[in-house]
């Protein structure tokens, strides 16, 4: 998983789904050992990596359907711990 926020995640895989498919995510946020289990629509693919440092590996952008309550009070304070780690991440809270 690369670039997490409350609306969905990227994700990097050897095999690529293609849009429109649902899946089934279980992962865990840095600092929680609950497993979420989420389920998302591939929202597009990325099969080509443009560039090697200013793009994204190949891999697929998911959107989170029906998210938890509970689900989405944990990411959003992953990702605000997160921001408030570092001044530069500060300006998205």
């Amino acid at each position: 998983m690369i670039d997490l926020s409350i609306a969905g995640v990227y994700v990097t895989a050897d095999t690529l789904p293609s849009e429109g498919r649902e899946v089934v995510l279980k992962f865990r946020v840095p600092g929680n050992d609950r497993l979420l289990e989420v389920q998302a629509i591939v929202v597009y693919v990325n099969r080509d990596q443009k560039h090697p440092v200013h793009s994204l590996p190949p891999g697929a952008g998911l959107r989170f359907q029906n998210l938890s309550i509970e689900d989405s009070k944990l990411i959003v304070g992953t990702i605000r711990a997160y921001c408030m780690s570092n001044p530069v991440y500060r300006q998205y809270l």
